[in-house]
């Protein structure tokens, strides 16, 4: 069965389990083939509207993991992401997007440069990500963050 994606490709799509992205998701996706997890974040973000698992789907494309390397594809699902987790309230998702989202307003990726909006974002991100800051995760995203500001301080 094929399925088109924001009319931009076309992908076989496997039987998989559908996952909204819980703890335990997170162990079994490192399981699956770059096939079965792009399968995987594709359903979560069109069937349940799941912020984290758009925002992986953009980080295939991004990354050219499973399909062709799109940048704009991957901005776009990046900015789908940020509506998602603002429409849940879900914090985290909110500046994981927001630092995809940064990223790209940086580098011009998917985008016109725009180092302001850029560092906007990245801001927020990082604001968010601080009520979190015991977690591991998060405290590799401030260092990331860090290094950013450290990148664009010199400019």
């Amino acid at each position: 069965m094929f399925v088109q994606i924001f009319g931009v490709r076309e992908c076989l799509v496997v039987k998989v389990k559908f996952i909204m992205l819980r703890e335990e998701d997170r162990e079994y996706l490192k399981s699956l083939s770059p096939e079965e997890r792009f399968t995987s974040y594709l359903l979560g973000s069109i069937q349940g509207q799941d912020a984290e698992c758009t925002y992986k789907l953009g980080d295939c494309y991004m990354g050219g993991e499973f399909v062709k390397k799109e940048e704009n594809v991957a901005f776009t699902l990046y900015y789908k992401a940020y509506d998602y987790a603002v429409l849940n309230a879900e914090e985290l998702d909110i500046a994981e997007s927001c630092l995809r989202l940064g990223k790209c307003y940086l580098a011009g990726i998917g985008i016109d440069e725009n180092i302001d909006f850029g560092l906007a974002r990245i801001e927020k991100a990082e604001r968010l990500f601080n009520k979190y800051k015991s977690d591991e995760k998060v405290a590799q995203r401030l260092l990331e963050i860090s290094d950013l500001y450290d990148k664009y301080d010199e400019l």
